[in-house]
């Protein structure tokens, strides 16, 4: 399980929580910006430079010390 690709939210806690192999895969941005396909009812996320539609990463350390 925690080699898997994933992303939660918690929407109780106004959270998303992406998991770290899906970070690593990203390359460990500083930001990432959250793109919606609504025909197929995707999520996607990407890494990418500070702007005004990113969101920064807060890269906090897991129980397994990730």
């Amino acid at each position: 399980m925690a080699d898997e690709v994933g992303i939660g939210a918690y929407f109780n806690q106004g959270r998303i929580r992406i998991r770290y192999k899906t970070i690593e895969n990203l390359g460990f941005p500083e930001y990432i910006h959250l793109r919606l396909n609504e025909e197929k009812k995707y999520l996607f996320i990407e890494g990418c430079e500070q702007d005004i539609d990113a969101f920064r990463i807060r890269y906090v350390q897991d129980q397994d010390g990730k």
